[in-house]
């Protein structure tokens, strides 16, 4: 282990990128170099040389002519950090909830915060003389619906969805009795026991059940007024669990930042990047125009000004009928996803922002 850590250090210090995202590094390149097969050696050779995975080179159709105008994943990890020590206020969902206590009506009621399977009640827990375990499974039989959730993390990895029914008991969709519930409850570490939010009606029905979130891309450049970058829809899929990340097998719609409207899902089917008009579950078309979208976006600009020591901020929104919630902002977001349509270093609100991060480092 001690000489892992240690050839992780060494690799990164080499490339110029911080030990911490070390180990992303090498295991992204190491297993595009294993399991890549649509390109060989030479092209997998020509794209690390520019600091892109050889997979990016057929994705995002790179040539000696276009691929400095797109930011290459070497260099998006030596970025890292984009945020000073402020960063602290969006590394984890509870402190990101008291910070932005100003704007409570967009975030989600957070009930309870389990720590070692210990409750502890959260600022919108039910009264209560003392709070167990137990009192997790009244309010879910009260609520219909919770959502237990890492206090920090990413791709939806760890995430419950959790409902009853007046009979019976389910996480992820599948039935447990109370006892295993109470089970689960009593393993979770650093979770939050949260609202659990459905998506506005023109959305839910796209894929109905569950948030269906927006990642909105935000850049605050100093003392400039925050600017909206890139907008994408995530759509879950039978495969997702409760989830709707493309990582976990849903679906991503880019959207226009200044209209709101999506057009056509997409999600990878083999290594490749496969388009869908409708959705293959539901077999709704994946089209339309975004509820409240011009008032989402001055609402996301608003907290990113107040939230002015951050400078890139990944919002993920959930739209609902009668406006929107903030599940989580991002600190460090996946680019990929957009550059599979547009370079973000030519032509793009976030260009300027990143080529001068780029130079400085």
């Amino acid at each position: 282990m001690a000489l892992k850590r240690g050839f992780i250090k060494a690799v990164s210090k080499t490339v110029g990128i911080k030990p911490y995202m070390g180990k992303s590094f090498i295991n992204k390149f190491w297993n595009d170099f294993r399991k890549e097969k649509r390109t060989n050696f030479k092209q997998k050779l020509w794209a690390y040389k520019r600091g892109f995975t050889s997979s990016k080179l057929i994705d995002y159709g790179l040539n000696d002519e276009n691929y400095k105008k797109f930011l290459s994943d070497l260099d998006y990890y030596r970025l890292f950090p984009l945020n000073n020590v402020y960063v602290k206020w969006i590394n984890d969902k509870l402190t990101t909830k008291y910070i932005l206590n100003k704007f409570n009506e967009h975030q989600p009621q957070y009930f309870f915060h389990v720590n070692k399977g210990r409750v502890i009640a959260a600022i919108d827990a039910p009264d209560s003389e003392k709070i167990t375990t137990e009192s997790v499974v009244e309010l879910l039989k009260e609520e219909g619906k919770l959502a237990f959730k890492p206090e920090a993390g990413s791709l939806g990895v760890g995430f419950y969805k959790v409902e009853y029914n007046k009979e019976f008991f389910f996480v992820n969709g599948q039935i447990v009795d109370e006892e295993g519930l109470l089970e689960l409850i009593n393993s979770l570490d650093q979770y939050l026991v949260t609202e659990f939010i459905l998506a506005h009606n023109d959305i839910d029905k796209i894929y109905p059940g569950i948030a269906n979130s927006i990642r909105i891309m935000v850049i605050k450049d100093g003392d400039k007024p925050a600017e909206t970058a890139n907008a994408f829809i995530r759509f879950g899929t039978d495969e997702t669990k409760g989830v709707d990340n493309a990582s976990a097998g849903g679906l991503f719609s880019i959207v226009d930042i200044d209209k709101g409207a999506f057009k056509t899902g997409y999600r990878f089917v083999d290594g490749e990047l496969t388009s869908y008009d409708t959705h293959p579950d539901t077999n709704v078309p994946i089209e339309g125009i975004l509820p409240h979208w011009e008032s989402i976006v001055d609402k996301v600009l608003e907290i990113a000004d107040y939230l002015g020591q951050l400078s890139w901020l990944g919002f993920d929104v959930v739209i609902t009928d009668d406006g929107f919630k903030i599940l989580e902002i991002n600190s460090h977001q996946d680019i990929s996803w957009y550059q599979y349509f547009y370079p973000l270093l030519e032509g793009n609100p976030a260009s300027d922002f990143l080529n001068k991060k780029l130079f400085k480092n």
